[in-house]
């Protein structure tokens, strides 16, 4: 019986850990596909201000 639970936390453990690495893999390429988006974003007020107030 006692081997039985050291092998379904074995299991969960391993499930786990798979599942944090799968998550950090998808949000460290939501960053990279985001980051260049994210600075448009961010520059393109600034640049829309700027040709704003040249006028």
């Amino acid at each position: 019986m006692v081997h039985f639970l050291q092998l379904v936390m074995k299991v969960v453990r391993i499930k786990v850990i798979v599942t944090l690495g799968l998550m950090r893999n998808y949000y460290i390429s939501q960053l990279l596909i985001f980051s260049p988006m994210n600075r448009f974003i961010f520059v393109l007020p600034s640049l829309m201000s700027k040709s704003f107030h040249k006028k």
